[in-house]
């Protein structure tokens, strides 16, 4: 899960949907952009980096376990 600055521009957003594959799958609620990768976060050819050079903003990326964690320590 990534936590953006900000809602992207539609261009941006595109750009994303457009390193699509087999293997990863992103979707965006807002500010916040889910990504599923199905291999191993290494081979899949998308990070951090490249998603915040893509949208243009900051990105933090947590996995899902990390995230529930926080949430239950915080709620």
């Amino acid at each position: 899960i990534g936590f953006l600055d900000g809602t992207p521009f539609k261009e941006n957003q595109n750009k994303v949907f457009a390193m699509q594959d087999e293997a990863n799958e992103v979707h965006f609620n807002k500010t916040e952009l889910y990504w599923l990768c199905r291999k191993n976060f290494s081979d899949s050819g998308i990070d951090g980096k490249k998603l915040e050079k893509v949208l243009g903003m900051n990105l933090t990326m947590r996995n899902s376990t990390t995230v529930r964690k926080m949430a239950a320590k915080f709620s």
